[in-house]
């Protein structure tokens, strides 16, 4: 079903830790739907899909983004994330 994500552990919780970290997964969940999209140069061609990065919006704002995919064109990377 969309939305809902089946996670097996081999660990037992505790009740209250047990929802603890059912919240930390829907929250990760949430967050990862914030996605981004950006070009870098070259000189940035060390980064890797997983790795996390920090981006600066014209606004000022920063925002902390694990990379998904990187491509190569031209010269540009290419770049997709999402929000860590």
């Amino acid at each position: 079903a969309r939305g809902v994500q089946d996670v097996t552990l081999g660990i037992v919780f505790t009740e209250a830790l047990g929802r603890g970290r059912a919240q930390s997964f829907a929250l990760d969940a949430q967050v990862q739907r914030t996605t981004f999209t950006f070009s870098l140069g070259l000189r940035y061609a060390y980064l890797e899909p997983t790795d996390v990065i920090t981006l600066e919006a014209r606004s000022g704002s920063t925002y902390r983004v694990r990379l998904l995919e990187i491509t190569e064109a031209k010269g540009v990377l290419q770049c997709r994330g999402v929000l860590d």
